[in-house]
């Protein structure tokens, strides 16, 4: 299962991160991972019971040949509780006359901006207070179907709150026959949305251990010892955060000229 070390053909180089946000991982937070007690107990029952040291970065060059790396994938929002909304009609006076014939525009707003404020309630036992730019798959409460993606800044530490928003609205034009001397209005609808939601954030500890006796083992005192021979959720700690997210959107326009 295990490999001596010095004759780990790739032992010279350290290996390339996994992934665009990772760092080296120590050896503080590869004994805080769940993963770490079938790891000591493998090495015990493979390699015996002798003192040893843990090695995780190259001692030639210091580059880290295992890694604590921020989960890339878009993070799905659950919610906590069925969204509300509320519905109001609203009419916009007003427009300009245009050419001859008895046109007039007006202009509209159409789309939906988004704001959601969240919290840390739990922070992941590898990678605190680290910070990495974060993807949030923010519901879409109006059709109630899918998410679009959101970016915020995160920092894995307890109570620690950061916040999305969103602006997908864009302005156009209506233009209404006007007959001399009316008054054109367009009628529009407001929905306006709350849904209260949690999520988390994975990290992931990767790469190899260098575990180095004291005293020789089956003829050798460096073994490689690969962290992703555990199960990935054992290897993995969880940043969980809570939050609310709100929807607002115009839509449903109707005009009419009196």
């Amino acid at each position: 299962m295990y490999t001596p070390f010095e004759n780990r053909t790739t032992a010279a180089h350290a290996p390339a991160a996994p992934g665009r946000k990772c760092r080296g991982l120590s050896v503080d937070e590869l004994k805080r991972l769940p993963a770490w007690t079938a790891m000591e107990q493998h090495i015990r029952n493979t390699l015996g019971v002798g003192s040893y040291n843990l090695n995780l970065w190259t001692a030639w060059d210091g580059a880290p040949h295992a890694w604590m790396c921020v989960g890339d994938d878009v993070v799905d929002l659950q919610a906590t509780g069925s969204p509300g909304c509320t519905i109001n009609t609203f009419s916009n006076v007003g427009g300009t006359l245009v050419g001859s014939s008895g046109s007039v525009t007006i202009g509209i707003t159409t789309g939906f901006i988004s704001s959601s404020d969240y919290t840390v309630t739990k922070s992941a036992t590898i990678g605190i207070s680290d910070t990495a730019t974060l993807t949030v798959g923010v519901p879409d409460l109006i059709s109630g179907n899918g998410s679009w993606p959101a970016s915020a800044q995160f920092t894995n530490q307890d109570q620690y709150s950061f916040k999305t928003e969103l602006n997908n609205q864009t302005l156009q034009s209506v233009t209404l026959n006007a007959p001399s001397g009316s008054t054109c209005s367009l009628n529009y609808e407001t929905k306006t949305c709350h849904e209260t939601v949690k999520g988390r954030v994975p990290y992931t500890g990767s790469g190899y251990v260098h575990v180095a006796f004291d005293e020789p083992t089956q003829g050798h005192h460096d073994w490689y010892v690969p962290i992703t021979n555990e199960p990935f959720n054992t290897r993995t700690s969880y940043s969980e955060f809570t939050g609310s997210v709100w929807v607002h959107s115009r839509s449903r326009y109707s005009g009419h000229c009196t």
